[in-house]
């Protein structure tokens, strides 16, 4: 797995148009699949507040190898700008606003005053890189008109070579085309 960066290891992270343009230009990777934190109002219980929401891709959980303990992950068509919304939740936050009930799923969550169905529950203790505790995982549904500044974590998982030779090295300069149709920077690699 590598994370994907703009600006070589400063932030890990990237505008979403780049993230589209790195993942539909690397040749290198099986997939490139992103993710951001935010924060978000949760309403329609007892007392509204805010609660901690990681926006990813359909891949997201495949690339990293986790699965949901109930229901199913994001679907690539749920991952699409103007689809319906559906939520995964966090274990922890799963246990203390539903009461670790199973029958979970098909319910709704309403999150900056829009409804998300629960479609799942991702694993107990399930940590991403620096994003700490998030207790709901939704769509990111990038826009690829979206260039400036930059939440989205990339991840890749590298293509498999063939057997004896080794994978391909197409990455920098799909990526540097990429940059360079948009903040001309330089995209690279972080090991």
């Amino acid at each position: 797995m590598v994370i994907l960066s703009e600006k070589g290891g400063e932030a890990f992270a990237s505008a979403q148009g780049v993230y589209v343009d790195w993942r539909e230009r690397a040749t290198s990777f099986e997939t490139v699949a992103g993710a951001y934190n935010t924060g978000m109002i949760l309403s329609g219980v007892e007392q509204a507040r805010r609660v901690s929401v990681g926006a990813v891709s359909h891949d997201f959980f495949d690339v990293l190898g986790v699965r949901p303990v109930l229901g199913r992950p994001i679907s690539r068509d749920e991952d699409q700008p103007g689809r319906a919304s559906v939520a995964l939740l966090g274990a922890e936050f799963w246990r203390s606003e539903f009461s670790g009930n199973p029958n979970v799923l098909g319910r709704t969550l309403v999150l900056n005053g829009k409804i998300f169905t629960v479609t799942g529950v991702i694993p107990d203790g399930f940590r991403f890189a620096h994003f700490g505790a998030i207790d709901v995982w939704v769509p990111m549904a990038a826009n690829r008109n979206s260039r400036g500044g930059g939440n989205v974590v990339a991840i890749g998982r590298l293509a498999r070579a063939s057997p004896g030779k080794p994978p391909r090295r197409k990455w920098t300069r799909s990526c540097n085309r990429s940059a360079a149709s948009t903040w001309r920077t330089r995209g690279r690699m972080l090991w």
